[in-house]
């Protein structure tokens, strides 16, 4: 009797910390998806202050949207059904326009752009 009581508890004390892993697992999930999107918004907050500061077309904004994730001119250039000439061009006008050499000095510009409570500051 004593065995299976051990054996029991035994199995309680598992299922309690496995629940526990759970619980904590999904909290991690949560507070992960969370930061993300936060850091994608702000992101998009600071491209579209840019987009707007540096007098972007709105062909050019969705384009400089693609550019920080690393897309190729061909990729984008499906994306938006135009040639890849036509992304190249508008990358070099979009360059012109911020600024900026590459995309390290796209990222750089991103990561120095401040989003602050009532606008943005560089």
């Amino acid at each position: 009797m004593q065995g299976i009581e051990a054996a029991n508890n035994n199995d309680l004390v598992i299922i309690v910390i496995s629940a526990g892993f759970l619980v904590m697992s999904i909290i991690i999930g949560i507070l992960w998806q969370k930061l993300t999107n936060k850091n994608e918004d702000e992101q998009e907050l600071k491209i579209q202050q840019l987009a707007k500061e540096k007098g972007l077309s709105k062909r050019e904004l969705q384009i400089f949207r693609e550019i920080p994730d690393g897309n190729y001119n061909k990729e984008i250039g499906q994306k938006f059904n135009i040639t890849e000439n036509t992304v190249k061009s508008h990358r070099r006008k979009i360059y012109e326009k911020l600024e900026v050499n590459n995309i390290g000095d796209i990222h750089k510009l991103l990561r120095e752009t401040k989003v602050s409570g009532n606008g943005f500051k560089k």
